[in-house]
């Protein structure tokens, strides 16, 4: 039936998941239409965890084409999920242009890419970030997921800190 091509084509893994199939024999509708309110409950999960963290998240396809973009990003950028779906990511995020290297080597040799503090500078505003770059390590695909967090009272701290060692050690001569 047209149910069982639909579920082929939308979700494969289901359908091969429904259940061994015996020649003449089809899947029962009702545990199709259950396999995909599932798969569609997972994603929404998924979906909902990918947008609570505090983290830009940006998912990249082999060929650097955004695949995912999480709310932290949208924030950040102003430009929505929509907006980036399948565009090359130094065309979205330019800041991180210089970084394609680094994203190309960690889906080559799958790899985990860090690099704390970061420079960024925004209308006259001095930001620090975070950069991890991982690869999305499976059989069937590849690319990477950029994680970036904003590090800037971290640095700002570390720096107090140093100052107040300096001082420290002046007022001790």
């Amino acid at each position: 039936g047209g149910w069982m091509m639909r579920l082929l084509q939308e979700d494969p893994v289901a359908w091969f998941e429904a259940g061994p199939m015996e020649e003449g024999s089809e899947l029962d509708p009702a545990r199709i239409e259950e396999l995909l309110r599932e798969r569609e409950r997972l994603q929404y999960y998924l979906a909902g965890i990918i947008n609570s963290m505090p983290s830009v998240l940006i998912g990249l396809d082999a060929n650097e084409k955004i695949t995912q973009w999480n709310q932290e990003a949208e924030l950040t950028t102003g430009l929505s999920f929509k907006d980036v779906l399948s565009r090359p990511f130094n065309e979205v995020y330019p800041r991180l242009r210089d970084k394609l290297p680094d994203i190309k080597e960690a889906i080559d040799n799958k790899q985990i890419i860090t690099q704390n503090k970061v420079l960024f500078t925004d209308k006259r505003v001095t930001r620090y970030v975070d950069i991890t770059i991982f690869p999305i390590i499976d059989d069937s695909s590849s690319g990477a997921v950029i994680r970036i967090d904003d590090a800037t009272d971290r640095v700002r701290l570390e720096e107090m800190l140093v100052q107040s060692e300096k001082m420290l050690s002046v007022g001790g001569l």
